[in-house]
């Protein structure tokens, strides 16, 4: 018979056995149907370590019976690899009568290895002798997975982080402290313990990063978290090599106090030195082309003007001008090959000669240390040595089969100054003559190349073969006044 308790809802049913007021207690039946329906796998240890008992969810698990398990049968269904070491950590637990804390694998029925957290305590009777031993171990297989996609996730985040060049950290306003990622110490060349910085003050290691110029940013940046939840940050740092690096990146409040002033801000940068050079570079490339497009038309001009008054016809003045352009426009097609950053002197004379010598031939000897030359230096050269050419083909060496041409130059030392030589030889060709009448090629081999290059030309007219030879300083010459050495 039942009867119901108080104003309990008709569902409390107490037994007749329980008297109102008494605390219910589980019988050993129910204990030990607990137990063997624990999630976990549970078992029982005399206080030497032999295992007597094991619940349900062991055996269901292992595939296993208690005849296999009895004692330390356990060891079977334990990753051999690892089974040394809970060997010996359980024998530890074991003479110590300390708990036993162990995350290792279980082989499963399907003979998979699955990771468990084991927890095993002892239980001690009055005296505080150990006589049993309770342990369970918990499947941590999802956890384990998931913790594993998560370190996945970060490194390739890390990884992404890295080769995008990307930084980011956090600033705490009310503590003053600054928490970086290793990506962002990394970019901004800081070593902090880690990864904490500090906001403000002699030591805030960020504004310590920016470049002085750079550095009354900081406060603006600060001001506006006040104001807005994003912004957007452009500036310059340097690093401990002394390297300057230019940043671009937001910086994101996430944190507001009740006064709305920020408390804690996210900021993500990216390096953009790279891309900056390149805007720089294109600024630069389209204020040269304007100055180039400016200066090639003085010099068509200049062309079309010369030529004219030493044109005897039409026909002749078209055939002349048309070969000066020619050679004008295969120095520009150097430039334009090299993004106006002057061009190879070698090159420059074999683009010249190309038209009317086919290269190589024995013949003609071209030598000289690899010389990067400017883009002023480029076009007046190179007319120069068209006019040359032109000379020869018609007068000069390359008019006979049994002509020879040396071109060479090298670098030599005059006083403080360095200076280029280039040297136009031939020999074994007709006779030479000096020209009794000085054309517009005897303008553009002689003054017009001493005038733009502040150099020195000296022609001899010997009957065995003209020689040119140009001087003039490498301060002009070279692109960005560097000299290589490097054979061609």
């Amino acid at each position: 018979m039942r009867r119901e308790v108080g104003d309990r809802p008709k569902e409390a049913i107490i037994p007749d056995d329980i008297q109102e007021g008494q605390e219910e207690q589980p019988t050993s039946a129910e204990f030990r149907a607990l137990a063997e329906n624990l999630p976990a796998l549970s078992w029982i240890a005399r206080s030497d370590g032999w295992i007597f008992w094991y619940n349900k969810q062991w055996y269901e698990y292992t595939s296993t019976d208690p005849a296999q398990m009895r004692g330390w049968g356990w060891q079977s269904v334990h990753d051999p690899a690892q089974l040394p070491a809970v060997l010996k950590r359980w024998r530890e637990s074991i003479a110590s009568g300390n708990a036993f804390d162990m995350t290792f694998p279980l082989r499963g029925k399907d003979g998979t290895y699955r990771p468990f957290l084991t927890r095993v305590v002892p239980y001690r009777d009055e005296s505080g002798r150990v006589v049993r031993w309770f342990g369970m171990n918990s499947d941590i297989s999802k956890l384990h997975a998931t913790k594993e996609a998560l370190r996945a996730s970060e490194a390739r985040y890390r990884l992404a982080m890295t080769l995008g060049r990307m930084a980011t950290w956090e600033t705490d306003f009310v503590k003053r402290t600054r928490k970086w990622t290793p990506e962002g110490m990394e970019l901004f060349g800081l070593s902090l313990p880690d990864g904490i910085g500090k906001v403000g003050g002699d030591e805030d290691e960020y504004r310590l990063a920016l470049h002085p110029a750079d550095r009354h940013l900081v406060n603006g940046y600060h001001e506006l978290a006040n104001r807005q939840d994003s912004f957007p940050a452009e500036y310059r740092i340097v690093r401990p090599d002394g390297q300057i690096r230019w940043m671009s990146g937001h910086g994101l409040v996430i944190d507001r106090g009740a006064n709305n002033e920020a408390r804690r801000l996210v900021s993500v940068v990216t390096d953009i030195t790279e891309r900056r050079a390149m805007e720089e570079h294109a600024g630069f490339l389209l204020g040269e082309l304007s100055h180039r497009s400016k200066n090639l038309l003085s010099v068509v001009q200049a062309l079309a003007s010369r030529t004219v008054r030493g044109a005897g016809s039409l026909k002749e003045f078209e055939k002349s001008f048309m070969d000066r352009l020619f050679a004008l426009a295969a120095s520009n097609d150097l430039l334009i090959d090299n993004r106006w950053n002057g061009a190879s002197l070698g090159e420059l004379v074999r683009r010249q000669l190309a038209p009317f010598v086919e290269l190589p031939n024995a013949k003609v000897n071209i030598d000289g240390p690899h010389l990067a030359v400017t883009s002023d230096a480029t076009q007046s050269i190179g007319l120069a040595l068209h006019e040359l050419t032109t000379n020869a083909v018609k007068y000069g060496v390359l008019s006979s089969p049994a002509g020879e041409l040396r071109i060479d130059w090298g670098i030599e030392r005059r006083g403080r100054e360095p200076m280029l030589r280039l040297d136009w030889v031939e020999s074994q060709g007709p006779r030479v003559f000096e020209p009794k009448k000085k054309g517009f090629g005897q303008v553009v081999i002689k003054q017009m190349i001493e005038q733009a290059l502040s150099a020195k030309v000296r022609i001899d007219y010997a009957p065995t073969g003209l020689t040119w030879t140009l001087t003039a300083p490498l301060s002009v010459i070279l692109d960005d006044s560097r000299e290589s050495l490097t054979k061609m």
